[in-house]
């Protein structure tokens, strides 16, 4: 069998960073760097992350050439390129209402009182100052700056509420009896507000890639191409229907787990019942190390049959967001596939149950208010982070294929407002270990995904609506990581893998994930398991989503009484079916599981 191998070191004459060189550069991509408004590469805010976060006395000293008492109480001030606080640490009373000044007098008896204030208190406003430049800072300066004016004798606003803020900052910076820590504090806060902008700047250029053709361009050129013919029909590498994995060790230890467990549910004829395959890497027609980016096409088509790329995110705080997400998904929602190894669970849209066939957001949660609407804002908010910086980095016909798809069937994005919204363009939120920026306009995440945690199945295959699918390891660890490779057995393909890695894979030509090398009979999902971990988040889509979305679209166009009599036709017909073992109606996580993978 014909093979083409890379060795761990990679090519000789690949670039340093482990790509595979397969094309130069054209020379349109030069030019368009050249006018290209971001003309930073992908990493540029890792570097300028490790820019700004000097120690926090370096920059005292420097900013400070003054008394060392001043410097001393200045230390304390917050350090200028730490995210902004999400939340007030102490709630803040409602403002009192207080008569505006009316006179030029009234106004400097204002000025003259919080004068005072700022002389009689240094070292508290000068940290609300050098806070201000976060909106819960602004109303906490806000709120002690009115505080002052209501405790005088005659209560008076010297300017209207909106400008407050402004009204405060210019008596700090313009009034000569303004102690000097305060002055040095608004010089702090100048700081803070140009660095998060150029925070917010660097990390709107790592995400929409799709905004500079140039790097899109430039780092598409790095990886490699190879040319494969799919196997035989009849003989994919690894076979189908197995359970897979690389070490004999593993293969005894996952054998006598699935001997002795019982199915899931023994109406199925899949499940836990399969045997356990040896791979041997030997017979694969490519194998990918860890550190190699690479495309692979079927020479027969000329089509994209696999493509993955490695430090797909490069950003530890963004991979920090993606763990506790998995994690919180995993332990709070039902898996979808109980007979398969680990855990999956479905954020998004559902074809609901396979009795009872209903559109709508999976309502998997194990218990009530086990996730709240802002949990639910930040798993969108992740995917919709995946989404975007995807676009950027996987080749254009698997992007099209799912914007093809989605388009076509008009299906929903995934909007946290919906059904109330059903916009495609929306807002991104990061959370404050990353920056706690908010993006208008970015396009929304597809309304189909999974979260899986520990997760594998056997060899199989799939129909999903659209060509591809895109899955982002986006956690790898543990004492003893073996196994959890991706196979894509049709053209015999073995992929290892590695942590922060996005890949794509055809759903219709057999795959799978293999088997971890973690004890099977300690799995759960709230158990970080300390000799293998391995977290996905993938794009994929039910088969049965498009046919259950038309029939959701036709039934909102029919009248109340028409809309109530099918509701009773469809009970009348389901109402002697049982749903399945691993879904329910109530939660309508109940999909045909065989069109799911992790």
């Amino acid at each position: 069998m014909p093979k083409a191998r890379l060795s761990d070191s990679g090519d000789p004459s690949s670039p340093p960073n482990g790509h595979l060189s397969a094309q130069r550069p054209s020379r349109s991509s030069a030019r368009l760097k050249a006018r290209s408004p971001i003309a930073r590469p992908p990493s540029t805010s890792a570097s300028a992350s490790t820019r700004t976060t000097r120690p926090q006395s370096s920059r005292i000293s420097r900013a400070l050439p003054g008394s060392a008492s001043i410097r001393a109480q200045l230390s304390t001030l917050p350090n200028p390129t730490a995210p902004a606080p999400s939340t007030l640490q102490d709630p803040l009373p409602p403002r009192p209402s207080i008569p505006l000044a009316s006179t030029q007098e009234e106004r400097d008896t204002c000025r003259s009182a919080f004068t005072d204030a700022l002389v009689s208190d240094p070292e508290r406003f000068a940290n609300l100052v050098a806070l201000s430049s976060s909106p819960e800072g602004r109303e906490r300066l806000c709120s002690a700056a009115v505080s002052v004016f209501s405790s005088s004798s005659a209560p008076r606003l010297p300017v209207e509420p909106k400008d407050i803020l402004s009204w405060v900052l210019n008596v700090v910076s313009s009034d000569p009896r303004t102690p000097t820590i305060l002055s040095h504090a608004l010089d702090l806060r100048t700081r803070t507000k140009h660095n998060r902008r150029r925070s917010r700047r660097d990390l709107a250029a790592t995400i929409f890639l799709r905004a500079s053709p140039s790097i899109m361009d430039g780092f598409r050129f790095t990886v490699g191409v190879f040319w494969l013919h799919s196997l035989p029909k009849s003989q994919p590498y690894p076979p189908p229907e197995r359970w897979v994995t690389s070490r004999e060790e593993d293969r005894a230890r996952w054998q006598k787990y699935i001997d002795v467990t019982p199915l899931a549910d023994k109406r199925k004829s899949r499940g836990k019942k399969h045997p356990v395959f040896l791979y041997d890497e030997n017979k694969a027609q490519l194998v990918i190390p860890p550190e190699v980016s690479c495309i692979v096409k079927d020479k027969a088509t000329g089509l994209i049959v696999f493509a993955v790329y490695r430090q797909f995110s490069a950003d530890p705080s963004i991979l920090a967001w993606a763990k506790r997400s998995v994690i919180q998904a995993s332990t709070t929602r039902k898996s979808v596939r109980y007979e398969d190894s680990g855990t999956i669970v479905q954020i998004g849209f559902t074809a609901g149950a396979l009795s009872r066939p209903l559109f709508g957001i999976a309502r998997n949660l194990l218990w009530r208010g086990a996730a709240g609407d802002d949990t639910q804002r930040d798993l969108s908010s992740l995917l919709t982070y995946v989404w975007n910086r995807a676009m950027g980095t996987l080749p254009a016909p698997i992007i099209e294929d799912f914007k093809s798809f989605y388009g076509d069937c008009d299906l929903p994005r995934l909007d946290p407002d919906w059904p109330a919204s059903q916009n495609s363009l929306g807002k991104l939120r990061l959370p404050p270990d990353c920056g706690g920026h908010t993006f208008d306009h970015a396009e929304l995440a597809p309304g189909c995904a999974v979260f899986a945690q520990r997760y594998a199945r056997v060899v199989h295959h799939e129909h999903q609506g659209h060509r591809y699918a895109i899955n982002w390891n986006s956690l790898r660890e543990g004492r003893v990581c073996r196994g959890g490779d991706f196979y894509a057995a049709s053209h015999g393909i073995c992929m290892k893998s590695a942590a922060d890695s996005l890949f794509s894979w055809v759903p219709g030509d057999w795959h799978t994930t293999g088997l971890g090398s973690f004890d099977p009979f300690a799995d759960a999902p709230h158990r970080e398991d300390p000799d293998f971990n391995q977290h996905s988040i993938a794009f994929v889509t039910s088969g049965r989503v498009k046919g259950v979305y038309r029939k959701y679209e036709t039934e909102r166009a029919l009248s109340a009484p028409d809309r109530i009599r099918a509701a009773v036709e469809e009970f009348d017909e389901h109402s002697g079916d049982h749903d399945d073992a691993c879904s329910s109606d109530e939660d309508g996580s109940g999909e045909d599981s065989s069109d799911e993978e992790g």
